[in-house]
């Protein structure tokens, strides 16, 4: 069942699992991507978008191709490393399964336009529900597709994977829905008038277990099996994976690549380290309680960015004090939440814009916007530039030396 619209979009990756089902059913892909004008080496760039419609042609005629009614189901379950790298960084960062949800929620917006997935609690049973919008010809393949994909990254986060208590698809059943049921882990609804999962509710609260994953981007072996550079000196060479830049302050400092980010935030992330060491700077010199204040704030507002909640009430409960007082006592410190938002998110958006492989769109997510177009409006902001002018500065610089770079010395142009 399908619903339309004229302008909805999704990321070209998506078209990526079609292509590696097909490969694995003994079947050439080439038919498939030609029916869209599409090419293999195009399905790596996460910024370039198809519509929605076309998207949804592709993978209704893989699955016919196939003859596999649970072609959907069958590609979810091939999702490999790189699929869920960034993602699923940002799901372990939450404390909660109910706060990965909302993370997860701010991922799908970013992914593509129209359909939408919200969550809801009702009564007792917490609701993952797809919602049409204004989505464009979402086929059944690809609805499998989407609530199983969901389905596969939850069940990483926790020991006891998470058991949906129904399964609700407005897709007519199958000839055969022995693979629906197998992979769900029970019933499942055909013909239903939304599309859904469920479980209790008392999962919202479930902490999030940062177990060893299979998915961690941190696994530099599997990072190279999904396709990054073997050579790649920021996976093999921590010494390597340093850069200097210019500080939102002024001064020149080295930073970490966006991987050695990645793999500090599995222990203990450099920004932790620093900031202790400036909370201990502050009582040995005596330079304030507001400073220190100002360093704990900067600290948890960098944890919360890629959790997509760095809003001041929020980062205010986080530090154990109102919003108002928070705003107070960084103006008592020279500064403001505003600012020191900025700092961070400029800071972290130099680093990932040199990563090859970081889209934009996932820059975006990382920094904790809910969608693109805020991201681009915050580069205009702080650089005067777009997020593609941004990288395509940063790079030019890297390329010629890291002695002196011609950044904005601070965001806010």
């Amino acid at each position: 069942m399908a619903q339309r619209s004229r302008d909805a979009h999704i990321t070209v990756r998506v078209i990526a699992p079609v292509v590696r089902t097909l490969r694995k059913a003994g079947i050439d892909p080439g038919p498939v991507l030609r029916s869209a004008s599409l090419r293999v080496e195009q399905l790596g760039d996460y910024d370039r978008r198809i519509s929605m419609g076309r998207a949804s042609a592709v993978w209704d005629l893989a699955a016919s191709l196939a003859r596999d009614d649970a072609f959907g189901i069958h590609a979810a379950e091939g999702l490999r490393v790189r699929d869920f790298d960034v993602l699923d960084y940002a799901l372990r960062s939450a404390p909660t399964f109910g706060g990965a949800s909302r993370i997860l929620e701010r991922y799908q917006r970013l992914v593509h336009t129209g359909a939408s997935m919200s969550i809801e609690i009702r009564g007792d049973q917490l609701h993952f529900l797809l919602r049409p919008g204004n989505a464009g010809e979402v086929s059944s393949t690809l609805v499998d597709f989407f609530v199983a994909a969901w389905t596969r990254v939850t069940r990483q986060l926790f020991e006891e994977p998470v058991t949906w208590n129904q399964v609700r698809l407005q897709r007519p059943a199958p000839t055969d829905p022995s693979e629906h049921r197998r992979f769900f882990g029970g019933p499942v609804s055909f013909g239903q008038t939304q599309d859904e999962v469920s479980t209790d509710a008392s999962w919202a609260e479930r902490p999030v277990v940062a177990r060893g994953s299979h998915f961690s981007p941190a696994d530099p072996s599997e990072r190279s099996a999904a396709g990054s550079p073997p050579n790649d000196p920021s996976l093999t060479d921590p010494s390597g994976a340093n850069q200097a830049v210019a500080s939102p302050t002024g001064d020149t400092q080295v930073v970490s690549s966006p991987a050695a980010s990645r793999q500090n935030s599995w222990g203990v992330s450099s920004d932790d380290n620093q900031t202790k060491q400036n909370r201990g700077d502050d009582v040995m010199t005596g330079r304030g309680t507001e400073q220190w204040f100002a360093e704990e704030v900067r600290s948890t507002i960098s944890k919360e960015l890629s959790g997509g909640n760095p809003c001041a009430g929020n980062i205010a409960g986080r530090v154990g004090v109102s919003e108002r007082t928070l705003r107070r006592r960084l103006q008592a410190a020279g500064t403001s939440y505003q600012t020191l938002l900025d700092e961070r998110r400029y800071d972290a958006a130099l680093r990932y814009l040199r990563d090859d492989g970081c889209s934009l769109l996932e820059v975006g997510f990382l920094l904790g916007f809910s969608d693109s177009s805020g991201f681009a409006r915050a580069c205009k902001r702080w650089t005067g530039k777009t997020p593609v002018e941004l990288r395509r500065q940063t790079r030019a610089k890297q390329r010629e030396t890291t002695a002196s770079v011609d950044l904005p010395s601070s965001p806010g142009m």
